[in-house]
């Protein structure tokens, strides 16, 4: 009967070890209901129930849910933002460039901008004048068609 009793207090004083290294060694966020000193002394004080109460009710398996961003690049607001950003930085740089490029040919040329699109609107607009003729085709007979374009011969 000793031998069992000695065992018993062996084991008592092991758990109790435990639970009081468990307890003070655990982070904060993981102990539920009362500070970490609150719940050394339940479980130095009451020797059986201060352990069981412990693993019952203060300690926390389960980690804390951490405030962490989306998982995926694509679901992360910011992530997109910087993407549009980047693109309309592109786009910009791509417009800068290219008017850039017209106005260099603009002044190679010697016009301006303006003065191209009103020389556009002029050679459209004398392409259908009925003063200058047609813009294609002929008025009289074509080569060819069995008649002769000289009269007389």
């Amino acid at each position: 009967m000793p031998r069992i009793l000695v065992g018993a207090i062996v084991l008592l004083t092991a758990i109790t070890l435990y639970g009081v290294f468990d307890c003070l060694l655990r982070d904060r966020e993981h102990i539920r209901i009362m500070p970490k000193w609150a719940w050394a002394l339940v479980i130095l004080l009451v020797p059986v129930f201060g352990v069981v109460l412990w693993y019952v009710f203060g300690r926390s398996s389960f980690k804390p849910r951490a405030e962490s961003g989306p998982v995926a690049p694509d679901d992360d607001p910011e992530f997109l933002r910087r993407i549009a950003d980047d693109v309309e930085a592109e786009k910009r740089r791509r417009r800068h460039r290219a008017e850039a490029e017209e106005r260099a040919r603009a002044e190679k040329h010697g016009t301006s901008a303006a003065g191209r699109s009103e020389k556009r609107t002029e050679e459209q607009s004398t392409d259908a004048d009925p003063d200058n003729g047609p813009s294609s085709g002929a008025t009289g007979p074509a080569p060819g068609d069995g008649q002769d374009p000289k009269p007389g011969s």
